[in-house]
């Protein structure tokens, strides 16, 4: 991984997702970033999500703006590597909020573009579940691709990966 010295200030934030994840995140992250001289945050948004007539997503998309987020447009499953790394280029902060329903290669692609891209910091999205401790195999397919990412993730050094869930698990009792 990179040096903590090497990794400059978080100020151009991408949050990747706004469901139920990512608006807790945006939440956060907006409170954090007023901190922060000069930040800003975005977040990326499907069209369909961004003209939704749907009241939920009409909702989270006004408090979206409300919080004066940029709206990003953009697709994982529709947009290419190179078209992804392309917009991620432009921060310096990336953290991934698209839950499982993405698909299996998703979470793949997704980092292949934060490396791509060069993006300084990359939090992959990974919250809540010890792939290493569950191991290859189990029930989840998605688990598989999320121990993948990690692979990658910890085969380079130029971007920052969220350290406590990337590191191989540490066992106290060994």
């Amino acid at each position: 991984m990179a040096s903590d010295s090497s990794i400059p200030t978080s100020r151009d934030i991408l949050i990747i997702g706004a469901g139920e994840l990512g608006m807790p995140v945006i939440r956060n992250v907006v409170r954090r970033a007023k901190d922060v001289e000069g930040s800003s945050v975005s977040v990326l948004l499907r069209a369909g999500a961004i003209t939704s007539t749907a009241p939920d997503k009409q909702r989270d998309v006004a408090e979206i703006k409300n919080l004066g987020v940029k709206i990003v447009e953009g697709d994982l499953v529709k947009n290419t590597v190179d078209e992804l790394a392309a917009i991620f280029a432009d921060y310096d902060t990336a953290i991934g909020c698209t839950g499982i329903t993405a698909g299996l290669e998703t979470p793949m692609k997704v980092a292949q573009a934060a490396l791509q891209a060069s993006v300084p910091r990359y939090f992959p999205w990974q919250f809540g579940v010890d792939f290493d401790v569950i191991g290859r195999g189990s029930p989840q397919d998605i688990f598989d691709s999320q121990l993948d990412v990690r692979d990658l993730l910890r085969s380079q050094d130029q971007t920052e990966c969220r350290r406590t869930q990337l590191r191989p698990h540490l066992r106290t009792d060994e």
